[in-house]
């Protein structure tokens, strides 16, 4: 409530967004004396950087009806405990976007306790920290792009995962990510009947993991310039159904067991 001779005669709600730009929160409204001021929403920490809208949580950014294929989801440093289901071909940034995980700072994250769930084509994650002890990424659906993320503790099914359904997914980047102190990093099982395709695990870096790597059922997978140290089981297990992978430059140190493979299941050489 305003009272006294200091009240505004109006009031004007201007917030910056974090790309710089600026919008307006609500419109001018005038106050009369003792009269209760309007609700003012300020905005979220994530924002649709192509609708300008704000949201609380990054589910709630997704599900927006403004947000739609190709847009931007932008979530700024902190902290998010959420299970997030992403139902749009869509990317999503934290605050490290675009910033190579394996040597950054780790200030300023966009850190998720919890994980993405990925039903949606062409989606990208980056940027992000993911702390607990369920999947980071979980995706089924061809397209997806996981680069620039610090996972500090990984399941056992898989920090970044997917597996056998009636579709594959195919065309996915795993790329310049970092992992520290988890069970299996990366675990990609493919479809016996339709092998993944498209595949590129690269500039990855992973310290203290059981397993860096699970391929299964995939087909010209690119595996190049990945640094495991210390892994207590295998750094990069090669399953059945395996077709014409490339192995490249990778750096293994300290593993029990390097590389193992189902020879019998690999066809057209590695």
């Amino acid at each position: 409530t305003w009272s006294g001779p200091s009240r505004p005669a109006s009031v004007d709600v201007i917030v910056t967004l974090s790309d710089g730009t600026t919008k307006l929160i609500s419109s001018t409204t005038t106050i009369a004396n003792n009269e209760a001021a309007p609700d003012v929403v300020f905005p979220g920490p994530v924002a649709n950087i192509d609708s300008g809208e704000t949201f609380a949580t990054i589910q709630a950014a997704i599900d927006d009806s403004d947000t739609q294929t190709g847009h931007t989801i932008s979530a700024e440093a902190g902290a998010y405990s959420e299970a997030v289901n992403v139902t749009k071909s869509v990317t999503i940034k934290g605050a490290q976007s675009g910033v190579d995980a394996r040597t950054r700072a780790t200030s300023d994250e966009s850190i998720i306790n919890g994980g993405f769930t990925i039903t949606s084509p062409n989606v990208t994650i980056d940027g992000f920290t993911f702390n607990g002890s369920i999947s980071a990424v979980e995706f089924n659906t061809a397209g997806t792009t996981v680069k620039n993320n610090i996972v500090s503790s990984s399941s056992v099914e898989g920090s970044f995962r997917t597996e056998h359904i009636s579709t594959v997914a195919s065309n996915t980047v795993i790329s310049q990510n970092k992992f520290t102190s988890g069970d299996v990093d990366i675990r990609y099982l493919g479809n016996k009947n339709i092998k993944a395709s498209g595949i590129v695990i690269e500039n990855n870096r992973s310290s203290n993991p059981r397993t860096f790597l699970v391929l299964n059922n995939t087909e010209g997978a690119d595996v190049t310039g990945n640094a495991v140290s210390s892994a207590t089981g295998t750094a990069i297990a090669l399953q059945g159904g395996n077709k014409d992978l490339s192995i490249t430059r990778n750096n293994i140190q300290g593993a029990r067991n390097p590389i193992t493979l189902d020879k019998q299941y690999i066809t057209g050489g590695i």
